[in-house]
């Protein structure tokens, strides 16, 4: 495609931000081809009108520097072709500046930053940061400098680590939603579970199934071809498959675990691992009964093998492993993926494991705020 780009101000933008604003905001409009005239009246065009040059059109692409690591902390430079144009420039980085702080106010307003005490304290240090903004002429060069408010680094520091974690609860619940669907798609054409396969040729002689139900819902997941090259009539260890574990999803990736997953269900008698139950045949309510947790990086498995979280009724939190926050996400049956309060009741948890014990309960009333 052809360039519009023009070959003078204020037609050329030179894909540089904070001068483009500038010269869009405060440079001359004026062009030899152009006649402006007041509103009210219409003087005839002068053949002999230059165009008036004005500070931010003789301006340089700007030069902004953020270092977090000492001071200053901000510094913005603009180079111009002229000594005298220094003064009128300072007036429009005042205007820029101006723009830039309320800009970053109201793009915090919508950001969770770890709480109101912490986004308030950036906001706030922000906000003294472009409020004392010192100039300085440097010969043909204006350069304004802020340093570093109190405080500023450590509420910084807080709302990206606060983002990080948000972040990754975000993409973890997203993993948790798309197996959910994974599950009732394969349920929908074997109409049963992948962990009680009716494929007898999946189990050894003991029942126990060869491969994890990670792998078997593979299909359903986007990686036809990748569960295609298992042999499903070998154990996940056997020499084939177990170079196949080499190719981990990317929805079970985890920092740190290599070829482990903590995408784990729970294990054990009236689980959802238990028999071949139907929606309909859940008694508690498909909408009240989890399928899958993200458990603690010690309880992590490799992901093609068939190993799962065994637990005691009487404390089946403690299934979960170590856990990074005093909650945990989950998958219920009904493809919601919520976050539960770890230190809920061991018989109300127990009652959101199984599928049929009859127990009146909510998992709404153990969310995590």
């Amino acid at each position: 495609m052809k360039s519009r780009n023009g070959s003078k101000p204020p037609w050329q933008l030179r894909q540089n931000y904070p001068f483009d604003i500038l010269t869009l905001r405060h440079g001359s409009i004026d062009d030899e081809a152009m006649v402006f005239s007041p509103r009210r009246s219409a003087p005839s065009a002068r053949s002999d009108r230059r165009p008036r040059r004005r500070a931010a059109d003789a301006a340089s692409p700007a030069t902004i520097r953020l270092d977090l690591s000492g001071d200053p902390l901000l510094q913005l430079t603009l180079s111009t072709r002229d000594e005298k144009y220094p003064p009128e420039l300072q007036k429009a980085i005042q205007g820029f500046l101006a723009l830039v702080k309320k800009d970053m106010t109201n793009a915090l307003g919508p950001i969770r930053l770890g709480g109101p005490d912490v986004q308030q304290s950036v906001t706030g240090a922000l906000e003294e940061l472009l409020g004392k903004v010192e100039f300085q002429v440097r010969g043909k060069d204006l350069v304004a400098t802020a340093t570093t408010p109190a405080g500023l680094k450590d509420s910084l520091a807080k709302a990206f680590a606060t983002a990080t974690k948000e972040s990754a609860l975000l993409s973890h619940a997203n993993d948790l939603k798309q197996y959910g669907v994974a599950l009732h798609t394969y349920h929908d054409v074997w109409r049963c579970w992948p962990i009680s396969d009716v494929k007898k040729e999946h189990f050894d002689k003991n029942g126990k199934p060869f491969l994890s139900w990670r792998v078997h819902v593979l299909p359903y997941m986007e990686q036809q071809p990748l569960y295609d090259k298992f042999h499903l009539d070998e154990p996940w260890d056997s020499e084939h498959n177990l170079k196949l574990a080499e190719y981990l999803p990317p929805y079970l990736k985890r920092p740190g675990l290599g070829l482990k997953t903590t995408m784990l269900m729970f294990a054990g008698p009236g689980t959802l691992q238990e028999g071949k139950a139907a929606p309909r045949d859940f008694k508690d309510g498909i909408d009240q009964t989890i399928f899958i947790v993200e458990a603690g990086d010690d309880k992590a498995v490799f992901w093609t093998k068939p190993e799962d979280l065994e637990f005691n009724p009487k404390d089946p939190a403690a299934a979960l492993g170590n856990l990074k926050d005093d909650f945990f996400l989950a998958l219920i049956g009904d493809g919601r993926v919520v976050k539960l309060r770890r230190d809920m009741p061991a018989e109300n948890f127990l009652a959101l494991i199984t599928r049929s014990g009859g127990e009146k309960v909510n998992w709404m009333d153990f969310q995590a705020k």
